[in-house]
């Protein structure tokens, strides 16, 4: 393999430092007109109930984390059980547009929509419990604009899988697998665990023109 090829498109150590966080930070405010923000939603609010949901609407930056509509859909017509929720955002500086949750017995599965725009062009990030808990198991993908290729980022609580497509040097696959803290049940997202083991796939092509990976 030419050097050339590793040196455009190896994949440093410290790309893999992806920070998630809870989504739901402030937005960037900017000046506005009263008549324009009472224009929509005379009290920045308004509710309407269905037999079995309830649709939140509010008005442009009057919700700090920038939500503007909120669907919510219960199991029962005396909304106590929530089934699924349905979240949209507006002017996010970290360019979030849309969350899902769906509620279930053993664990709440969330779903998190990104526009193009971000420094790390995060497309999705799927998280299922609590999501500033280290043991929670996510699943990111990617827009195809990324200088290294990555695709999707599968993380658990001891390692994390990364899929790449179609690099130049056939790296199509790496896991990382992290040594384990000294107190097993940690949930802080700050400890930090060094990698014990590195593996990685590749793709090659044989005679056939079969594709394999090894």
């Amino acid at each position: 393999m030419p050097n050339s090829w590793v040196n455009v498109l190896e994949v440093p150590r410290n790309s893999m430092n992806l920070t998630i966080k809870n989504s739901k930070l402030f937005v960037k405010l900017k000046c506005i007109l009263i008549l324009e923000y009472h224009m929509l939603y005379p009290s920045g609010k308004k509710v309407v109930t269905y037999m079995n949901a309830i649709k939140e609407f509010y008005a442009d930056y009057i919700m700090l984390d920038g939500l503007i509509e909120k669907t919510t859909f219960f199991t029962d017509s005396e909304y106590v059980n929530k089934k699924f929720v349905t979240e949209i955002y507006k002017h996010r500086i970290d360019k979030l547009i849309r969350v899902e949750t769906k509620y279930t017995t053993k664990e709440n599965e969330t779903v998190e929509y990104f526009r193009s725009g971000r420094d790390d062009f995060l497309k999705t990030h799927t998280f299922y419990g609590d999501c500033n808990n280290i043991k929670t198991k996510r699943f990111v993908t990617f827009y195809n604009l990324r200088l290294d290729s990555m695709a999707e980022l599968n993380i658990d609580e001891n390692s994390f899988i990364t899929t790449f497509n179609d690099r130049s040097d056939l790296l199509f696959c790496r896991k990382c697998i992290f040594q384990q803290t000294e107190k097993n049940d940690c949930q802080n997202l700050n400890v930090k665990r060094k990698p014990t083991r590195w593996l990685q796939e590749f793709i090659w092509w044989s005679r056939k023109g079969q594709k394999a990976m090894t």
